[in-house]
């Protein structure tokens, strides 16, 4: 977490305090429910590939 409350090691942090996964940066106030680490993000999707848009 940086001086700003940020948590660059988060899988959709993209730098420039940007979020990837959601359209605000809720880490900031530390209210996020979609951080996790980068590792742990490859090894959940490695265990829950992805499918398809249901077409």
């Amino acid at each position: 977490m940086d001086e700003h409350g940020v948590k660059k090691d988060c899988f959709g942090y993209r730098g420039s305090y940007k979020c990837n996964a959601l359209k605000q940066m809720f880490c900031k106030n530390g209210k996020c429910k979609f951080y996790k680490t980068t590792g742990q993000f490859e090894r959940d999707r490695r265990k829950y590939p992805f499918i398809g848009s249901g077409e």
